[in-house]
């Protein structure tokens, strides 16, 4: 699923998935921070806003930050890269506040921060970015919450944690880490999948043969795996050591 293209060369699956997790996360937050410290998010007048940290620049962090705008909280992001920062900044008409990860930064922001989301991908960083010092320089009704917790955590004080026992407290800070967040609003997720298939599959009686039909749709063959017995996935074949084709090449037969 991941791999399947539209036809502007992205990955729709991953891209909706992404958007619901950040989405997801930010709705979390202000749940918790009505029930646990019976405060709001959101700006209100004569009240300071909740100050949200989030960590990364992809898809997940533009989600989890343009719903916290929405709901009227300060937001600053950190994250490795300059020119997706300045991409960033364009994309929101509010001013965000936007910084590299550096150390010294990051100890002056993390002890106001209400909020801080984790949205960094394992190939682009260290196991984890946060260290243990700046988890215990927050406010102790602070929640941190790893949205990287399936591909490599975010902060060093991360751990796995299920839908029945969804946080755990460290250093008084209270972490969320529950995998794969679209599974919390499964209709959402559901539609969006069968959007993404119906898309390819709508006009399938139109083609001759699954092979016909495979070598006209470019976007979705790219998320094979195997095909009659081949493995056609050269990530799969070179990560275990095994022999792979190109479908590609395969299907100019046809």
């Amino acid at each position: 699923l991941e791999y399947i293209k539209d036809e502007l060369d992205r990955y729709p699956f991953i891209q909706f998935m992404s958007e619901i997790t950040g989405r997801v996360a930010i709705d979390f937050a202000s749940t918790f921070m009505k029930e646990r410290n019976g405060k709001l998010i959101g700006r209100i007048a004569g009240n300071t806003p909740s100050e949200v940290i989030v960590i990364g620049s992809g898809d997940v962090a533009k989600a989890a930050i343009e719903t916290a705008i929405n709901v009227g909280a300060i937001v600053k992001v950190f994250d490795h890269s300059v020119s997706r920062l300045k991409e960033l900044e364009k994309k929101f008409p509010i001013k965000i506040y936007t910084s590299l990860l550096y150390p010294s930064i990051l100890e002056q922001e993390f002890p106001r921060a209400d909020v801080v989301i984790g949205a960094l991908h394992q190939n682009t960083i260290a196991k984890s970015v946060i260290s243990e010092i700046l988890i215990r320089s927050m406010k102790k009704e602070a929640i941190v919450i790893d949205l990287s917790i399936d591909q490599g955590q975010c902060f060093e004080t991360s751990r796995l944690t299920s839908f029945k026992n969804p946080t755990f407290v460290s250093n008084g800070v209270t972490h969320f880490g529950v995998p794969n967040v679209p599974s919390i609003v499964p209709q959402t997720a559901s539609n969006v999948l069968s959007n993404i298939f119906l898309q390819h599959f709508s006009n399938f009686q139109a083609y001759q043969s699954i092979n016909h039909f495979l070598t006209n749709d470019i976007y979705f063959r790219n998320g094979l795996y195997l095909y009659n017995g081949i493995l056609v996935n050269k990530s799969i074949g070179e990560t275990f050591d095994l022999a792979y084709k190109d479908i590609n090449l395969i299907l100019a037969a046809f």
